[in-house]
Order: structure tokens, then C-alpha cells, then sequence
């Protein structure tokens, strides 16, 4: 018999944790992966190349960056890199 298939979120969680995404990253890299232009892609780490390429990410990162609520110098970051 076949092993069941891994559910979206099973997959999701396995790349994200392979790329090191934080929890805002992989909440935004799994909304990136439900538009339906995305729709029938494996998701493997040239998913996260992909996103990380997107105007979405892009959108994303300068959303979150502009929610910075830091005291002095911003130590903020988005996917490893800050500001």
C-alpha cells in the first residue's frame, strides 16, 4: 500500500521549517500558495525561491516592516533580513 498523501498544511509546515521561515513568513508564504494562480504546484523549496521572488512577498515584508513598533534603532526583520 502507499503511504496517504501529505495534507497542504503538512507541506507547507515541512518546507517552511527547511527554509527557516518564522510564523508571519509561513502565514504569508501559505496564503501565497492558496491563490488560485498558484493552484496544482508541488510545494518544495523552489516554492519558497518562488515566493520569496513575488510581488506578494514584497507587499508582504514592507506591510510588516511598516507595523514596527521598535524603540530607537529598528531591529525588526522579515525572513532573516531587516529593514
Amino acid at each position: 500500500s502507499q503511504p496517504a498523501p501529505i495534507t497542504f498544511d503538512a507541506a507547507v509546515a515541512k518546507v517552511a521549517s527547511e527554509a527557516a521561515l518564522g510564523v508571519v513568513e509561513v502565514e504569508d508564504f501559505r496564503d501565497w500558495l492558496l491563490d488560485p494562480q498558484q493552484a496544482g504546484q508541488p510545494i518544495d523549496g523552489e516554492r519558497i525561491t518562488e515566493w520569496r521572488a513575488s510581488e506578494a512577498y514584497e507587499r508582504a515584508r514592507l506591510e510588516y516592516m511598516d507595523g514596527c513598533m521598535c524603540e530607537g534603532a529598528c531591529t525588526c526583520t522579515y525572513d532573516g533580513v531587516g529593514i
